[in-house]
């Protein structure tokens, strides 16, 4: 069926791209960061954005496990400093319960960070503890969107879910070297596959 629903878009003007996604949680946060660098401090409050790939997610059997782990990408922007890198995620769940037609989750999450400060170009570690509690369902199921300029269509496979989360970090990356203190908004987002498109007259607008 998803073969023949392709059949108009190759007899219209349009451009189709196939696509694949793995299994994501997205954390979206601020808080308080204190920053010393060569002896003078500063505070500020920097937007964080993190985005890691869960694996066991795809495994509907496992939706009650006791722990996780994921590899991510984090990008933390400030007045002061600007931060980016990737992460080393280890979690254990210490509570989990059902919720409706899905479960909750209070986890104790730990992340070993290789980081990049700009300014000073410098290289170096950042460990952090989090405390997340979230909802989560097991979503097998297709989805389809259309507007004016294009849509996609495709089919999702894996956990979905929303939560919130409390964290505490410390940095150093040459002289520079702080804590930090965030709470924020975390998501989980099922694998997905499928094809996405644009009408031509939308891309000569």
């Amino acid at each position: 069926m998803r073969a023949l629903a392709c059949l108009p878009l190759l007899l219209t003007s349009c451009v189709a791209l196939p696509f694949v996604s793995p299994p994501m949680q997205m954390q979206v946060g601020s808080g308080a960061r204190a920053l010393d660098r060569d002896g003078v401090r500063e505070v500020e409050v920097p937007v964080q954005l993190r985005v890691g790939v869960h694996p066991l997610s795809l495994l509907p059997k496992l939706i009650q496990r006791r722990g996780d782990f994921a590899l991510g990408y984090l990008l933390d922007y400030g007045t002061g400093a600007s931060l980016n890198g990737a992460y080393l995620e280890a979690s254990v769940n210490v509570l989990h319960h059902e919720m409706g037609g899905g479960f909750g989750r209070l986890s104790a999450r730990g992340q070993a960070r290789l980081i990049h400060a700009d300014p000073g170009d410098a290289w170096g570690q950042s460990g952090a503890l989090q405390l997340a509690w979230e909802y989560v369902t097991f979503t097998d199921a297709d989805f389809e969107s259309a507007n004016d300029n294009g849509g996609a269509f495709g089919h999702s496979y894996g956990e979905a879910g929303v939560g919130v989360y409390l964290e505490g970090a410390y940095l150093r990356a040459g002289t520079l070297h702080g804590w930090t203190a965030t709470a924020g908004l975390t998501i989980r987002i099922p694998a997905a596959y499928g094809i996405s498109y644009v009408w031509a007259w939308a891309l000569a607008k």
